[in-house]
């Protein structure tokens, strides 16, 4: 720490064993807002993980969220000192900043009374041919009858998910449908 004319260097002083650091940190925390290292002949500031040092002093939130939307894959929420990923309806949070699909259709078939199809972030609910969906979740019979006589030619009775055709006395039924004289 010695200069010339035995005098001592900046951030030193001179003491009757020689020349001594000054602990800068020891007075007013070296003017940091945060926290202070003494260096020999020197001090500098620093800040805790997730702020950022500005004016040389003065510590600031770094909003980890602006850089890479702070590493997550879909949305970031960022706070005093740190931050956090979180997701969209329908996704869960795997490892902190990933979100994969809740396949809804695990849980109690979705709550879909016949078919449960997963869908990025959804699902929908689907019934057996036969049947319709009602109110999102319920399905119930279609009565095919009620449309084009269910393509019989002479009598159609609806069933639970089909129909079937019968014809009058005198005809024999063909392909299912058709009624042919005998």
């Amino acid at each position: 720490g010695f200069s010339t004319k035995n005098t001592c260097c900046s951030g030193f002083v001179r003491t009757p064993e020689g020349c001594r650091d000054i602990d800068e940190c020891a007075e007013n925390n070296g003017g940091c807002g945060s926290l202070c290292n003494n260096t020999a002949g020197g001090y500098f500031c620093y800040c805790q993980e997730g702020y950022e040092l500005r004016n040389k002093t003065h510590c600031r939130d770094t909003d980890e969220c602006y850089y890479e939307n702070g590493n997550c894959n879909q949305k970031c929420n960022n706070s005093m000192g740190g931050y956090n990923c979180y997701c969209n309806h329908g996704y869960q949070l795997i490892n902190e900043t990933y979100c994969d699909d809740v396949n809804e259709c695990d849980l109690k078939n979705g709550g879909c009374e016949e078919i449960c199809l997963n869908t990025p972030g959804s699902f929908y609910c689907a019934c057996h041919k036969g049947f319709k969906l009602t109110e999102k979740t319920s399905c119930t019979d279609v009565n095919e009858c009620d449309h084009m006589n269910g393509e019989c030619n002479h009598r159609c009775n609806n069933t639970i998910g089909g129909h079937m055709c019968y014809c009058y006395h005198g005809y024999s039924l063909q392909n299912n449908t058709q009624c042919i004289g005998k």
